[in-house]
């Protein structure tokens, strides 16, 4: 447990101190919006995520939309352009576990099966949009 979610879980509420709640948002923020290694924890599969990745056999990287698809969770339709398995107790294709790219504005795919090493994620950061109380 990291000191930021041991000082989130130990806070009371006590509002007779002016900055608790300043201070709880604060280390909630950063908690929440930290690079977390995979080793540490996985997303939840199939949630959009920021991720850092090494390339093979170079070690240089790059950030890229994504997720984690945890084994038999997500179906796919079982056509032979995606990475799925077929499962036959429940009659149904599931990506096979690993971690996919998400790719916008293609029409062919929607996501693409990551060869690279996934190190950490992030969840994506709100858009301007969502901080701009409503003005696009």
């Amino acid at each position: 447990m990291t000191d930021i979610e041991r000082a989130l879980i130990e806070y009371d509420g006590d509002n007779t101190k002016p900055y608790c709640d300043l201070v709880y948002k604060a280390l909630k923020e950063l908690r929440d919006n930290r690079w977390i290694p995979v080793t540490e924890r996985l997303p939840e599969s199939g949630t959009h995520v920021l991720l850092s990745c090494k390339i093979r056999p170079n070690d240089s990287g790059y950030v890229c939309d994504g997720y984690y698809a945890a084994p038999k969770t997500i179906e796919c339709d079982g056509s032979g352009d995606c990475a799925c398995e077929y499962d036959e107790e429940e009659d149904k294709y599931f990506l096979l576990e690993g971690w996919y790219e998400v790719i916008k504005n293609w029409d062919d795919f929607s996501s693409i099966c990551i060869d690279d090493f996934v190190t950490h994620w992030r969840t994506l950061p709100t858009s301007p949009a969502d901080n701009a109380q409503g003005l696009v």
